[in-house]
């Protein structure tokens, strides 16, 4: 699991874990002619959000990178930089 807990104050807290993107995103989209928005509607997220992955604006969950490379149909590894294990 993506996750991980610290233990403050006799509370464990659980942090979702955010993935940053390895710069693969773009070529990856790119290699299999589809645009921004053709692989937002696969992948069930906004443009916006592949958007900022692909100029390193933002870090994504897990769960989003799950939806993208299904949609790309590739590994999730391939678009991270090696930060974890996926269970698909």
């Amino acid at each position: 699991m993506n996750n991980y807990c610290i233990l403050k104050r006799g509370l464990i807290y659980y942090i979702k874990k955010k993935l940053k993107m390895n710069g693969e995103l773009r070529i990856l989209r790119e290699s299999k002619a589809l645009s921004r928005k053709d692989l937002a509607e696969l992948a069930s997220v906004h443009e916006c959000t592949i958007y900022r992955a692909e100029n390193g604006e933002t870090r994504l969950r897990p769960s989003t990178v799950r939806k993208l490379a299904l949609a790309l149909k590739i590994d999730p590894e391939k678009i991270t930089s090696g930060q974890g294990s996926f269970n698909i």
